[in-house]
């Protein structure tokens, strides 16, 4: 198995893990996460989730051949490219990707 591909279920584990551990209404507060990227690469893991307040959630960014990664946003906030995204989930919660050709 590619290394990619274990990182991207090890981390679709986690969030799948909290998610169960505290459901919305459980008393523990759980708040909405949306993760994509745009055309030209993906993210490890994206899509839609509700975690618990706290989750510290890690997503590689990945470019397609002949593309790379220019952006990506948390919340509307603009960072310069990296190789992973770290956020602590404290609010609802958006992360973006954004790509171009070489």
């Amino acid at each position: 198995m590619s290394t990619k591909l274990l990182i991207c279920l090890a981390m679709l584990l986690i969030v799948a893990s909290t998610v169960l551990a505290y459901p919305a209404g459980s008393g523990q507060t759980s708040l909405p996460v949306n993760i994509f990227a745009g055309p030209g690469g993906h993210l490890d893991t994206e899509g839609d989730a509700f975690v618990a307040k706290g989750t510290v959630i890690e997503i590689a960014i990945i470019p397609d051949e002949g593309y790379h990664c220019v952006m990506f946003t948390v919340n509307g906030k603009s960072f310069l490219p990296q190789p992973y995204i770290t956020v602590t989930v404290n609010q609802s919660t958006t992360l973006s990707a954004f790509f171009e050709k070489d």
